[in-house]
């Protein structure tokens, strides 16, 4: 069972007592349900219809009331709890019922004036229960209706007079309601008795409230909306209170001491994603029965106190996204019951201490991103519980140790962005449950492993930047469950497979760039569901096959190899494409004529550096941000359509054989930031510019080695307002401009 389920159930046991466990004494041959009250049941049960694929049945829904029948005691229909000896109907429990409606105010469910407990959550209810009449349920004293919202629900004052209530659940509704503060502060005054009050995810917009029922043990606010100084509080003189949740508000102030009337029993605190400041007090060593504080997100600086050592009931502790300095694992290794420990995100520094090896009980622990050193102590074995393993973005140093053969119930692994050296540790790769490793980012050496006996559950695995050399193993390939795998900037060498196992997953995305592959690139990689595909910067020669049939493709970059060949017309099947860069290879032929057909996404039309001839197709994709040609043997015209291509930022022709005037139709595009002509048969003079304000956003001009005549008038350049001031950012594609940028206003003519 998880922490979260097991701290309710002990904050609940003293309050609640589940109906299945209520008396339900009969005797031999003899009704118990009074007649009166099974038939307002059954009427009730017309009420509401039954909508069986509602969403919100908490993956637990049956409907309870189908049972329901004339000639059945009443007392036995599911959901139905009597008194034993009375034969009155005390408690209605219909949660996750898959019912659907309004429960009007003269329901008959208002005449069950025995009803202690009323559960309708999970449900889809279009108003509150009864409304102004939920009062004549005077005998209430449990009453859920969390995430049973369907429309815009107000809660009624007269709940406030519910004198008997215990428990009230009016947390997650479907739809945000508000409540008045009227209603919020007479629920909070007037029901003495309280003891649970779970609003969280209510919009509740008001000051914290300065008088709450000295009998509340479970109080969650997370979530509402509620404001105020939290170290003013009285919300901390309450001497019962065992869980106090809080986070999601915008509280400021800095933690009172924790010498509070419930520093004894307090089970739980939450004060996660507000503003308060700080330091964590010195006091809050005196919090001995905690089992969970939350203070994640938050603006809370300086050390943690070395008194968070006398935690010893502790079983998560969650402080990421602060600002802590200093070292306080060592401390914090006192604390062998944690299950979750969360520092990510702050200041933390110093090693990793031996002492680590401690906390056997813990199942995750995230130290990212923070400033850790040292080597990864070998005591850390010990953790062979942990389900979560982040220590990425620190200054960890040393070979990772290979000692993770009994972590058999590993889901996620993640050492990237360190200083890690030495080999891939052998035993991550006998983890049988593993679905993520990250390693990424490090100084890794050596080859992969030959062969692995795990990972047949891994479905994200990145070792990019790193120094890995040797062959690729073929295992990479055959993890039946791997959606996406990163293994850029490396050097491995060998070919890639032909084909894959039977029982491959459709990958989503390989990045295999920066590599030394080669060979042919298999078929499979153009067949599969596949979403992103990076084999640039490798030494790849050709296609297995020149058909490509994925329609699922978005982002194909094959940059900077020694492929060859002509594009086949079935490129143009794959429909989703929208970064297609294919540049510095050995391709030659046309563009296919299809490539601007109206279901293209294309955006990015990277094909520079390569033996493309012919005219440039008449029709291209209007949705074009980036068209590149440069260096290719392209004759003709500029096509006129291109016209059509309001998003175009950046233009590069340079560098072919295109002969045509200066194509001041142009001038027109909204977004052109770059265009390049130089270095073909232009010819001609530029004529007059016809629009107001032409080029607004031009950048970059670059029209050498043209056969350009004429006068180039100065008003052209006074018409280039985005020449003016050069925003570096606004420049969104770089790659044709970093080779080709001149001057703004040398433009050459012969």
């Amino acid at each position: 069972m998880e922490y979260q389920e097991l701290l309710r159930a002990f904050c609940f046991y003293s309050l609640f007592i589940i109906f299945s466990q209520q008396s339900q004494l009969t005797y031999a041959g003899k009704h118990l349900c009074a007649r009166d009250e099974a038939f307002y049941l059954l009427q009730f049960k017309q009420e509401l219809r039954v909508v069986s694929n509602s969403e919100y049945c908490d993956n637990k829904g049956r409907t309870k009331n189908l049972s329901w029948n004339v000639t059945g005691d009443c007392c036995e229909w599911d959901g139905v709890t009597c008194d034993g000896f009375t034969g009155h109907v005390i408690g209605l429990d219909l949660s996750s019922s898959y019912l659907w409606g309004t429960i009007h105010a003269n329901s008959s469910l208002k005449k069950l004036g025995h009803l202690q407990r009323l559960d309708l959550a999970f449900n889809k209810l279009g108003e509150f229960p009864l409304g102004n009449n939920i009062s004549e349920l005077s005998s209430l004293t449990h009453l859920n209706l969390s995430h049973s919202g369907k429309t815009l629900m107000h809660i009624p004052q007269v709940l406030s007079n519910l004198s008997k209530l215990v428990s009230l659940d009016l947390s997650w509704q479907f739809d945000i309601f508000q409540f008045g503060q009227t209603t919020f502060t007479s629920l909070l005054q007037d029901l003495t008795n309280l003891e649970v009050l779970l609003l969280d995810n209510v919009y509740a917009p008001f000051e914290l409230p300065k008088n709450l029922s000295s009998s509340l043990r479970y109080l969650n606010l997370q979530g509402t909306g509620i404001f105020g100084n939290l170290s003013e509080s009285q919300i901390f003189h309450l001497p019962n209170l065992q869980v106090l949740m809080l986070g999601d508000n915008p509280l400021t102030g800095t933690l009172p001491n924790f010498n509070w009337s419930f520093s004894g029993s307090i089970l739980e605190l939450d004060f996660s994603n507000t503003d308060i400041f700080g330091k964590v007090p010195d006091s809050i060593g005196n919090l001995h029965s905690l089992l969970h504080l939350n203070i994640r997100y938050c603006n809370l600086s300086v050390s943690i106190p070395e008194s968070i050592g006398n935690l010893t009931a502790i079983r998560e502790l969650r402080l990421p996204r602060n600002s802590f300095t200093g070292n306080v694992l060592s401390t914090i290794s006192k604390l062998n019951k944690l299950v979750r420990l969360d520092l990510s995100f702050n200041q933390f520094g110093g090693s990793i201490p031996e002492s680590t090896g401690n906390l056997t009980a813990i199942r995750e622990l995230d130290l990212s991103a923070n400033s850790f050193t040292g080597n990864i102590p070998s005591t850390i074995q010990k953790l062979n519980k942990l389900s979560y393993l982040f220590l990425s973005s620190n200054n960890f140093e040393g070979s990772i140790p290979d000692i993770f053969g009994n972590f058999s119930e590993l889901d996620a692994l993640a050492f990237e962005s360190n200083n890690f050296t030495g080999p891939f540790p052998d035993s991550i790769a006998t983890l049988t449950r593993l679905k993520l490793l990250e390693l990424q980012n490090n100084s890794l050496t050596g080859p992969l492993p030959s062969n692995i006996s795990g990972f047949q559950e891994l479905q994200t695995l990145d070792l990019s930047f790193n120094y890995f050399t040797g062959a690729t193993p073929p295992w990479l390939f055959h993890l039946p469950s791997l959606f996406s795998l990163y293994i850029q900037h490396n050097q491995l060498t060998g070919k890639l497979p032909n084909e894959l196992k039977s029982n491959y997953v459709e990958y989503s995305d390989i990045d295999l760039s920066y590599n030394k592959l080669q060979g042919e690139i298999p078929d499979w990689m153009f067949s599969t569901s596949m979403g992103r595909l990076d084999l640039s910067h490798n030494f790849l020669t050709g296609f297995e096959k020149q058909v490509w049939h994925s329609r699922s493709l978005q982002y194909l970059n094959l940059e900077n190899n020694f492929l060859q060949g002509t594009l086949h017309q079935s490129f143009c099947d794959m429909i989703n494409l929208v970064f297609l860069i294919l540049a510095q290879n050995n391709f030659s032929g046309s563009i296919p004529d299809c490539l601007g057909n109206s279901n293209s996404f294309i955006s990015i039309l990277d094909l520079r550096m390569n033996s493309f001839h012919g005219e440039i197709p008449r029709f291209l994709p209007i949705g074009l941000q980036y068209l590149g040609l440069y260096g290719n043997q392209f004759r003709g015209q500029v096509p006129r359509s291109l016209v059509n291509c309001t998003s175009l930022e950046a233009l590069d022709l340079g560098n072919n054989k295109l002969n045509d005037t200066f194509p001041i139709w142009l001038e027109k595009l909204p977004n052109l930031q770059v265009l390049i002509l130089k270095s073909n048969l232009f010819h001609g003079s530029i004529g007059d510019l016809e629009s107001e304000f032409p080029f607004p956003e031009l950048r970059i001009f670059e029209l050498s080695c043209n056969g350009f005549t004429g006068t180039l008038s100065s008003n052209i350049f006074k018409s280039f307002r985005g020449m003016m001031d050069v925003d570096e950012e606004k420049i969104g594609i770089t790659r044709a401009t970093n080779e080709t940028r001149t001057k703004q206003n040398n433009a050459i003519f012969s």
